[in-house]
């Protein structure tokens, strides 16, 4: 599959594998154990949208898809996730991403700007009304 490769999705709700990988490498991202390793694509009346879980809603302050910025969000404070929903005009397999993030380290506070990229699996592309039985 080529970094260019489109996913085409069916009509309906669906479930994707999906790594957190760096900007220039196919090599897993800092950030890979803030984003979850499942994402839904939902296609609706030639609708395309996205949804995202980020594990940690205190540390991500902020998540862009191809520059720009959710639709919608919920976040759930007691787990501390949120979810983002993106628009999206086709689902490649390899999508960019910036993720802004504050973390404290050694007493110090840190704040950065990440630019990444998602890749997601297409062999593991499920309806997602049947992974939920």
């Amino acid at each position: 599959m080529t970094k260019q490769s489109v996913i085409h999705v069916e009509e309906g709700r669906y479930v994707i594998h999906v790594r957190t990988l760096q900007e220039d490498k196919d090599e897993p991202s800092a950030m890979a154990g803030y984003l979850s390793e499942s994402a839904i694509i939902t296609n609706l009346n030639g609708s395309l949208s996205l949804t995202l879980m980020l594990k940690d809603h205190q540390t991500i302050t902020g998540f862009q898809v191809e520059n720009q910025k959710a639709i919608e969000k919920q976040v759930n404070d007691e787990t501390n996730m949120r979810f983002e929903m993106f628009e999206l005009d086709r689902l490649p397999a390899y999508l960019p991403v910036r993720v802004q993030y504050e973390v404290e380290y050694g007493g110090k506070e840190i704040k950065g700007d990440e630019a990444l990229r998602l890749y997601f699996d297409e062999a593991s592309l499920e309806d997602a009304d049947k992974t939920v039985e």
